[in-house]
């Protein structure tokens, strides 16, 4: 086979092409100047969703303390006395308990406020009850144990003793409901806790409001 002269630059313009094509292939596959900036893109969702779950959990964890605590102190206002007047004494504690909630709103708390005296047998039973904020008043009947839901140790149930016990509710609703609500079912997560204290003056404290005791 043989070529002409006018063949021979077409040729050696192929070759310069494949010798460049080459080269510049190899420079690519020794590129790595982008690989941070890849890496980067693929964990920033990772980080960003880190970030903001850090920051939801964080922020339930301290309503949850708070309202906690707003149980706890309420309690711990009304073991204090010896009676308990018809609404100023009792209102002036609700407020105090919502206080605590500060800067979150205080709406969102609901307290059930109640004493439960156990009878000669050591059987609990109440004997007022008081509410805020839409607090479960209700499940809190006269003369009967309290709600289910409510589990006093039996190293509690002292015969002829009382209990003050406070029942909290925070609803919780995340700035970022959707993902809650895939995730739970809900958008609104309840936080709840129950705090039980013994009087201090008296066996017993009466509540002078005659809709709210069972005498």
């Amino acid at each position: 086979m043989t070529f002409s002269a006018a063949s021979r630059p077409l040729r050696r313009l192929r070759a310069a092409l494949g010798r460049f094509a080459a080269s510049r292939l190899s420079g690519v596959a020794r590129d790595d100047r982008g690989v941070s900036a890849i890496e980067f893109a693929l964990i920033l969702p990772i980080l960003i969703t880190l970030f903001i779950g850090g920051n939801e959990l964080g922020q339930a964890v301290s309503m949850y303390r708070k309202a906690s605590h707003s149980g706890s102190v309420i309690g711990d206002l009304i073991t204090q006395t010896s009676s308990v007047a018809t609404g100023g004494d009792m209102d002036n504690m609700f407020n105090a308990a919502l206080a605590i909630m500060l800067p979150f709103p205080q709406s969102g708390l609901k307290i059930v406020v109640a004493q439960v005296t156990m009878d000669a047998s050591g059987s609990p039973k109440v004997t007022w009850r008081d509410s805020k904020n839409g607090g479960d008043e209700a499940a809190w009947s006269c003369g009967s144990p309290p709600p289910s839901r409510i589990d006093i140790p039996a190293a509690m149930k002292v015969a002829n003793t009382s209990l003050i016990i406070t029942e909290v509710e925070y609803q919780w609703k995340s700035n970022f409901s959707a993902i809650t609500k895939d995730l739970f079912g809900t958008d609104t997560i309840k936080l709840k806790d129950v705090a039980m204290l013994r009087p201090r003056m008296s066996e017993t404290i009466p509540y002078a409001d005659n809709s709210r005791n069972c005498s």
